[in-house]
Formats: C-alpha cells, structure tokens, sequence
C-alpha cells in the first residue's frame, strides 16, 4: 500500500499568524509518499531512502517510547530522554507509539519506505508530508477507526519533535492531511476552505535558508524592541490575508496577486526575506506575474509566483538565473482520501 501527501505553500499571513493574525495555505503537487510491505522480523522497520536511512523499532521499544511520551513535561525533555533513537527516527517512532498503545494499531512486522519529491527545508511543509503520509498509512493498513482530528494530532507529533515546539505543525499538516485550501487563526483554530479551482503558481527554490526557528525568532526580538512597529505590520498582514481570502474564493486572480506582492512588501519590513527572494519577486513583477512572495519561514529557500497561465520563456528566465522551478497547481488532494 501507498499513501501520498503533498506539500503546501503559505498565500498569506507568516510570522503575522504568531501573533493571532489569519494565515492561509495551499496543497500543492510535490509529494512525499509512505510505502508498506512486510519487514523480516516482529518489528517496525522505518526506511528514509532520501536520507539513506533505516531504523527498527521493538514493540517494547514503542511502548517505552509512548510511556516517556505521556509523562513528558515538555517536548526537550521528552527528546533528551529518548536520545537512543537516531533524530530523524523519533517523529516516526512516537507516531508509531501512539497509534499502537492508543488506538491498537499493529504497527509490527512493517517495513515502511518514505521518500519525497518535495525540496527539504526550502518553506514547503515537508517534515509535515512525511508525517501525514506515514500515519495515514498506518492508520489506514491497521483498519482502526480515528477521528480525523485524531489523526492530525498523532500526525503533528512529527513536526512537534522536529521542530521542537508543542505548537508546531497546525497548518502543514491540516493542509497535507485535508488538501485543497486551509486557513488557521489562534481564536478559533483550523478551517478547510471550499475553493474548489486551481491555481497556476510556480514553486521557485532560492537556494539555502535561515532555519525557521531563527526568523521566528528575529521577529520575536523586533516585536520586543519596536512593538508598535510590528503590530501596525501585523495588522496590515492579517488585511492582505482576509483580503486575499475572499479574493481566493471569488478567483479574482488580479487582486489575489497585488495583496500577495503588498504582503511580500510587509515580510520584508519584518527582515525575513533575503536577496534571493527579493531578486525572485523584482523578476516577477518585470515578468507580468500577478504576484509573487515568500513561503514559509523566509531567510531564502521557497518563493511562490501566480501566474495567469504558464509561460516557459519565464520559467526558461528563472532558470538562467540560477533558481530550480517547479510549475505547480494548487488545492490538490490531501492524504485524507485514503481512509
């Protein structure tokens, strides 16, 4: 069995969402996949083929694994007390864990494989893809049945050890694990929006970015020193991500793209854009793309251009300057069709 999620990119609202603004994303067609076969002994066997990694799990390793989970009083703690286990292991070992100890889910004598098409680290969700699309397939092999909610949190327990932060996750994976279009507000949480056309977008790679901890983290240090500052961009953020909603809805691609290049404007008045990103977007505007911006963290890595329609002279232009591009659409199928 195969299980697909794909990535996502942010239209609107980084860095704002933080601090209780609207964020919105979208599905798009880079996958990462999770494959199922039977492994050669009474364990878990997790296979990474685009890290060249493998790792096996005991079942008494999975529940000690699950005991340290529950009793954890914060996420480090629980990651120090698990050191055993290689790093990139420990997401897939703790979703393992849980569905086995929680929902009854026999997760032994599996060899799942997992590998992606989707650019690591560059902005696209893609810790969150590995993670949905194994846990839907082990939801979905142990034919248990689990609230979809369920199945995110279990799911988010990949982006929460990575990235070291109980909140992690809330957007990429509802947009990997649902598909199409998401949005997400601290007041009232997650919420699939029913957009049921495509976008033309070009998923363009900068080069090597900042982690998102740091300009996370670079905006932390601004609001404290200039929060007057900050709020008034936040707010304007939180404007261009209603606004580019309601546009999204009624397809007006024309504004959709001008509040996607004036939310560009505000991320770089944050600092968290880069020479790279900034080079993208000045090409974009002189290209007739409607829009153009960051996605995700910023400090390099993914930029998002709406086009009209595809123009491969353009994406022949972006290539001459040294960027990799993929043609993209978006509010594709989430892993949630597979259960």
């Amino acid at each position: 069995m195969e299980v697909r999620a794909p990535a996502n990119v942010k239209l609107f609202g980084e860095h704002a969402v933080v601090y209780g603004k609207l964020a919105v994303a979208a599905a798009v067609d880079l996958f990462a996949s999770a494959k199922s076969s039977k492994a050669g002994s009474r364990a878990l066997r997790i296979v990474l083929k685009d890290f060249k990694s493998s790792y096996e799990f005991s079942g008494e390793q999975l529940t000690y694994i699950y005991t340290r989970y529950k009793n954890k009083r914060n996420i480090n703690e629980y990651i120090h007390g698990n050191a055993a286990v290689p790093q990139l292991m420990l997401p897939f070992g703790t979703i393992a864990a849980r569905l086995q100890n929680e929902y009854g889910a026999n997760v032994l004598g599996k060899e799942i494989s997992i590998e992606s098409e989707i650019p690591i680290q560059a902005g696209l969700g893609s810790s969150s893809a590995f993670s949905t699309s194994f846990t839907v397939l082990l939801v979905k092999e142990s034919g248990i049945r689990m609230d979809e909610g369920k199945v995110v949190d279990v799911a988010r327990d990949g982006d929460r050890i990575l990235h070291r932060n109980e909140g992690a996750g809330m957007i990429d994976v509802n947009a990997s694990f649902y598909g199409g279009y998401v949005s997400y507000k601290k007041e009232r949480g997650v919420q699939r929006e029913r957009i049921g056309k495509s976008l033309n977008v070009m998923i363009v790679n900068t080069g090597p970015k900042k982690s998102t901890a740091e300009t996370v983290g670079s905006v932390a240090e601004l609001y404290k020193k200039r929060k007057k500052y900050a709020d008034r961009i936040f707010e304007e953020i939180d404007d261009c991500s209603s606004k580019g909603l309601e546009a999204l809805k009624s397809m007006d691609l024309e504004s959709l793209g001008k509040l996607m290049f004036r939310d560009q404007e505000l991320l770089v008045k944050l600092g968290v854009s880069s020479p790279s990103l900034d080079r993208l977007v000045e090409i974009a505007k002189k290209g007739k793309a409607l829009g153009a911006k960051l996605s995700g963290g910023g400090g390099g890595g993914i930029g998002v251009i709406l086009m009209e329609r595809k123009d491969p002279k353009f994406t022949k232009r972006l290539v001459d300057e040294g960027f990799t591009v993929y043609d993209s659409r978006t509010g594709v199928d989430g892993a949630v069709k597979y259960l």
